[in-house]
Parts: structure tokens; sequence; C-alpha cells
């Protein structure tokens, strides 16, 4: 499955890779729904070995205040 995105990327802040946690996608939908206005998105992706790749980035919305 290929997928992409039709705008410019954000700005990586930090990323992190984690083993399973329990939870690891219910935090990270928390996460957003909490923070994306305040201009931060995480991002989550499993890697080939079963682990997760979790990223923080940073949106427009907030990289002008």
């Amino acid at each position: 499955m290929e997928l992409f995105a039709d705008h410019e990327p954000l700005p990586l802040l930090g990323e992190t890779v984690l083993d399973n946690p329990p939870d690891l996608v219910r935090l990270v939908t928390f996460l957003n729904r909490t923070l994306k206005s305040a201009g931060f998105v995480f991002g989550l992706r499993q890697l080939p070995d079963g682990r997760f790749r979790l990223a923080v980035y940073q949106t427009k919305a907030r990289s002008g205040a």
C-alpha cells in the first residue's frame, strides 16, 4: 500500500521507536485531538520488526506564533 500526502512535509520535531505498549494507538489519537489546535501532529508507524515509530510534527498553525 503506497501512501502519500498532497502537501509539503511538516517539520519533524522529534521521534522515538517504542515496543508495543498497551493502548499506543489510543494515546496518539488523544494527543492529536488535544494538541492539533496548538500546532502539533503525532504520527505512528509500525516498523518491520514489530516496534512502532512515534513522530511529533509542527504544523503551520503553530510555526508562525
